[in-house]
């Protein structure tokens, strides 16, 4: 029969082990830089199209069109890698989750951005876009990620309501670009 501290002692190497198996496959950091640098990479891209005269909202249409779609892909790639290179986690399943809420962000991005008018148009992909986040952090259970998710959709509110049109994406972009770099390199640290 087992004594209680040793019992004790066989409970706290389940979950010490349960945590390390956790942090192994921890990704949650991946998508917030892919969507960092396709964010960041928006901002002259739109620019570029004004100055040519294009218009601003066809060419970054255009450019999340192809970048997020990219970016999902990329995800779904490393998320199946991860699981698959380590041998641990219901690999279907998770990978599954994952693509399929960076397939909702996109298409949440797309639709607004593209049916949306005024401010709905500027501000709704970045609404969708941290909807998203906040479903990436139920999935992984960060507390960072659905922080960084509620801040970025306030910023984007508030930057289309207070400042409007081209300087408030131009705006909002850096600061979600500074946001989900900064926040996917934290939890790349601390894995």
């Amino acid at each position: 029969m087992m004594r209680s501290d040793e019992a004790l002692h066989v409970l706290s190497e389940v979950e010490s082990v349960r945590a390390r198996t956790r942090r192994a496959l921890d990704s949650s950091g991946f998508p917030l830089l892919v969507f960092g640098v396709l964010t960041l990479g928006s901002v002259p891209v739109g620019m570029t199209a004004l100055s040519l005269g294009a218009g601003f909202y066809p060419q970054i249409g255009f450019y999340w069109a192809v970048g997020a779609t990219i970016g999902v892909v990329l995800i779904a790639v490393h998320y199946a890698w991860r699981e698959r290179s380590s041998g641990i986690g219901d690999r279907a399943t998770r990978a599954a989750a994952f693509t399929a809420t960076a397939f909702a962000i996109l298409l949440g991005a797309l639709t607004l951005g593209l049916v949306g008018d005024g401010a709905t148009r500027g501000f709704g992909p970045q609404l969708a876009i941290s909807g998203g986040y906040l479903l990436f952090a139920l999935l992984e259970r960060r507390l960072v990620v659905a922080t960084v998710a509620i801040v970025l959709a306030v910023i984007a509110v508030a930057s289309w309501l207070v400042v409007g049109g081209l300087k408030a994406y131009v705006l909002s972009a850096l600061v979600y670009a500074a946001a989900l770099i900064w926040a996917g390199l934290v939890l790349y640290r601390e894995r």
